[in-house]
């Protein structure tokens, strides 16, 4: 067994265990993918490096499925908006095709308005939505 570490300070086995963690698998995955046992993974998950260096990949992760979305919305908009124009598509199919992109649109839009609310109410005012 290697004692050199890389990476942060984090050995192939531990980056192994971190590729699978951060892919949804579980400690027992990981712990196989690692070759180490089950106990190995778990005295790792309470080590600040690897801890910090998954915190890291899901983060990494998250922007990447984020961009991906957001490359994807606009096909699915003009997909929307084709079926919404086209006279040969059933009227509930082009209600329906409406009533998500009205969907879509109020949560951005509300979601934005709802940000720049809290920025310019302060909290506590009789005009604020909090509890």
């Amino acid at each position: 067994m290697s004692t050199e570490r890389s990476n942060g300070g984090l050995d192939g086995k531990m980056l192994k265990a971190i590729a699978v963690l951060a892919g949804g698998g579980t400690q027992e995955g990981a712990a196989r993918a690692a070759g180490v046992s089950d106990r190995t993974v778990r005295r790792w998950i309470h080590e600040p490096g690897f801890t910090t260096a998954l915190d890291e990949t899901l983060d990494d992760a998250t922007r990447e499925i984020g961009r991906r979305l957001v490359a994807v919305a606009a096909k699915a908009v003009k997909t929307l908006d084709g079926v919404m124009d086209d006279p040969n598509v059933s009227a509930s199919a082009r209600i329906s095709a409406a009533t998500r992109v009205l969907d879509a649109a109020a949560k951005t839009v509300g979601a934005r308005w709802g940000a720049e609310r809290r920025d310019i109410v302060p909290p506590g005012s009789a005009d604020r939505d909090d509890p």
